[in-house]
């Protein structure tokens, strides 16, 4: 997918609501290059024969954004879920030396309750 055409939040707004899964990877990736990190996408990392995958590795400088993106849609996101995906990322993250930054990227506007839950998970939501 194309994401050069991205000159506005409405476009930016526009482009998120379409395509797979994956492009909703790919343009979190899309949007930490364009603010001065080098990204993967899709990282595999075995540790022991335990196999973690990152949906995005941002990294610049000393900081390093290990990023989950959700596509939950509208207010269809139930706390379990939030409360699952939460306790994943954060192990994940540990694996990374301790050093990963834990964010979850959605596309669904999220009340304080889930903020609540997870006071060392950061969320972005909206526009993406």
């Amino acid at each position: 997918m194309d994401f050069s055409e991205i000159k506005s939040s409405a476009d930016l707004e526009r482009i998120s609501k379409g395509g797979r899964w994956q492009n909703f990877e790919q343009l979190a990736a899309f949007i930490f290059e364009e603010n001065g990190f080098k990204t993967k996408v899709n990282v595999v990392k075995m540790f022991g024969k335990k196999r973690r995958q990152y949906d995005v590795l941002a990294e610049k400088g000393n900081k390093l954004y290990a990023v989950d993106c959700k596509r939950w849609s509208g207010s269809r996101y139930r706390l379990s879920a939030i409360k699952t995906a939460v306790k994943k990322h954060k192990e994940r993250c540990i694996r990374l030396e301790g050093t990963a930054i834990p964010l979850i990227v959605t596309k669904t506007l999220l009340g304080l309750k889930p903020r609540a839950l997870a006071p060392n998970v950061v969320f972005q939501n909206s526009p993406i």
